[in-house]
């Protein structure tokens, strides 16, 4: 005959409950750290045991004794050495009450919240007592000898009981005394009990019945389950939690650091493995996971803008990067590896990527991306994006989201600085953690936007958003845009245009006009561009980073690229043989000018290669057209490569001679050193 997998039983009473604990049949762990109440809401579960009131369920999953062993009893409680059963009731659900109940029945004291470094009174839950003449609970703070109607509930419900009755003065307390004494003594408790299960398979029964109620999280039973007297996963998070909020990014989750584990332990992170984390393992590897953890933290602040743990776009993404920090060699990235961590950053954030089913596109993104990159492989980074203007636009800042927090890391990568002195805004905790504040950080001020008119959820959009100090904050107040930005300009000439594009704040007519629709439109595709750099090639994401560096690489692959190709042709000796006559002048005489100011350089050391680094952007261009032979297979079109050249030209003058860029000089400049990677990739 097969024996029922679940039990209800509504037969039990507090007392009997209390006496199992005792014997040792029912085990209570340490699921939290506050394993019991304070002494206010112990009173107030009293008063509904009392008034003879539902309290809820609990839930038993009952297992052999040898296994409950693996599970440790809370110390404080002092229970006796447990009695030999062949099954143990092992509590998942109402923990709390439970022991609440037994420390105020017993009397115990116990102390509720250690600090470390300060000696710790103990809480007396002795002192509940109940009140026979009120017929209610109360917390009895002194010996009060002459108030013999307040007697302590452990008294009522204690071996004394008949002693103190009798003792007692009116027949209305005695009365009251029995009838507490009784209601506790015999009050039943509705009991669900599961045998035969696994514990993911108990916990997966206790939700379903659980539907509305308080569920037991996945972090208390892998703390449970992988304890032992050297190894404490709930001390080892909170100390790991401080470590990481003392740096200034923040309080982290519980459950970020599981699936870090269980990636690393399991190659899987779905529940039913979290569940299988064993103590052994867990307590042998904690310090690289912790390092693995740090490590990731560090590489988000540090590269992509992730300032505080509010502005991660999921708390996932750090469990996987930890993954990989575990197990890459050095504990560190190179720069091919850095290029494919931020493109699955920004393009998985933007995709949102973990916003549905996430447990499964952690472990499929950990096999198809982190593992390539960890084995020297490419990646497969691949993922549709459905964004646009007018979703940027309808998004606001007081909406949690991958795409507002993707948005925030953008800013923050960027850069920003002070509207007035140029200086780098600080972007730390405090700062960051304000980010959400409705009267700051508006670029067209709530003020003066209610003034003309314009709705609140427009106000708050996603575009009118960027990081700005207190202090500036207040100066804008109610200011116009073209009031106050004329204003930081006159005193900032030379590097406004600069500090606008920190903020990624596009320059134009509508800021003079204070045009906010326009000025929307303007942000949210600079926005996108901007997405789409970050997602796109190395170049490009070098490009929003740092101009003149990705200027220069490009230059310095378009040397190589033509020294290597015409070596190839005409041999070492290639210089007076291909290179244009007016060319090779220009470059004599600036050759010239360059030994007068460096003597100690010998003019015969001097390299075909060398003297290409005297030329401007249109001499390579000049050089690929008279060599069309050699080059024309890799830049097919004349006409496009002397349009791209020039517009490289330009954009190249302007960035380092730092002049005002506008939307189509940066357009067509970032498009021809995008076309010339490509080409000379």
């Amino acid at each position: 005959m097969e024996i029922q997998k679940i039990k209800v039983a509504n037969n039990t009473s507090l007392i009997e409950l209390m006496h199992d604990i005792e014997r040792g049949k029912i085990k209570i762990p340490p699921f939290q750290r506050k394993f019991v109440w304070s002494r206010s809401k112990v009173i107030k579960l009293l008063d509904s045991i009392y008034h003879e009131f539902p309290i809820g369920s609990f839930f038993f999953w009952q297992i052999s004794q040898k296994d409950a062993l693996s599970f440790r009893d809370i110390a404080e409680l002092e229970l006796p050495k447990p009695e030999k059963f062949d099954e143990i009731d092992f509590i998942l659900d109402g923990q709390q009450r439970i022991t609440s109940l037994y420390v105020a029945i017993r009397g115990k004291k116990i102390e509720i919240q250690k600090i470390k470094g300060k000696k710790n009174r103990p809480t007396d839950y002795g002192k509940i007592s109940f009140d026979l003449i009120q017929e209610c609970f109360v917390l009895k703070r002194k010996k009060i000898t002459s108030n013999t109607h307040i007697i302590p509930l452990c008294e009522i419900l204690g071996d004394n009981h008949l002693k103190i009755n009798n003792d007692l003065t009116t027949d209305e307390q005695k009365t009251n005394f029995a009838r507490c004494h009784n209601i506790f003594h015999y009050y039943p408790l509705p009991l669900i009990k599961v045998r035969d299960t696994k514990l993911e398979d108990a916990i997966e029964i206790f939700e379903r019945i659980n539907q509305g109620g308080q569920k037991l999280s996945i972090f208390d039973l892998v703390v449970a389950s992988t304890w032992n007297q050297d190894f404490d996963l709930r001390i080892k998070y909170e100390d790991f939690e401080k470590k990481i909020k003392e740096t200034g990014f923040g309080k982290i989750n519980p459950e970020l650091v599981l699936y870090a584990t269980s990636l690393i332990i399991n190659g899987y992170c779905r529940q039913q493995y979290l569940l299988k984390i064993k103590k052994e393992e867990i307590s042998q590897k904690w310090s690289k996971i912790e390092n693995a953890l740090e490590l990731a933290i560090d590489y988000l602040r540090n590269n992509l803008g992730v300032k505080i743990f509010d502005f991660v776009p999921y708390p996932s993404m750090i469990s996987l990067l930890a993954y990989l920090f575990y197990n890459i060699s050095g504990h560190h990235l190179d720069s091919r590896q850095s290029e494919y961590v931020n493109k699955w950053f920004w393009s998985y954030s933007l995709g949102e990527r973990y916003s549905t089913s996430r447990d499964t596109a952690m472990e499929e993104d950990k096999k198809k991306i982190f593992d390539p990159i960890l084995n020297g492989k490419e990646p497969n980074i691949k993922i549709s994006i459905d964004l646009d203007v007018e979703k940027l636009k309808s998004m606001r800042m007081s909406n949690k989201s991958a795409i507002r927090n993707i948005f925030l890391c953008l800013l923050a990568k960027k850069e920003p600085k002070h509207f007035k002195n140029n200086s780098y805004i600080p972007l730390d905790y405090s700062f960051c953690s304000d980010f959400n504040n409705k009267e700051k950080h508006h670029i067209f001020s709530r003020s003066y936007l209610k003034k003309i008119g314009v709705n609140g959820k427009k106000i708050n959009s996603l575009l009118n958003f960027c990081f700005i100090p207190a202090e500036l904050n207040k100066e804008i107040s109610a200011k116009k845009p073209s009031e106050y930005f004329f204003s930081f300009r006159k005193g900032n000439e030379e590097n406004f245009d600069e500090i606008l594009s920190s903020h990624l704040i596009p320059s134009g007519k509508f800021i003079e006009n204070d045009d906010f629709d326009e000025f929307l439109n303007e942000r949210g595709q600079l926005i996108l561009e901007e997405f789409q750099r970050l997602i796109g090639s190395k170049i490009n994401q070098t490009l929003g980073s740092d101009k003149n560096k990705a200027i220069d690489l490009t230059e310095d692959k378009l040397r190589s690229f033509i020294d290597i190709s015409l070596s190839k042709e005409y041999g070492s000796n290639y210089w007076k043989n291909s290179i244009p006559g007016d060319i090779q002048e220009t470059i004599k005489e600036r050759l010239d000018n360059y030994l007068k100011k460096n003597p100690a350089i010998d003019p015969a050391d001097l390299t075909n290669a060398d003297k290409l680094c005297q030329c401007d952007v249109m001499d390579y261009c000049k050089i690929i057209i008279i060599n069309w032979k050699i080059f024309e297979d890799k830049f097919k079109s004349k006409s496009e490569i002397q349009v791209k050249f020039n517009n490289f030209k330009e954009f190249r003058n302007a960035v380092k001679h730092n002049k005002p860029i506008d939307s189509i000089l940066r357009k067509e400049g970032e498009a021809a050193i995008e076309w010339l990677n490509k080409i000379l990739r």
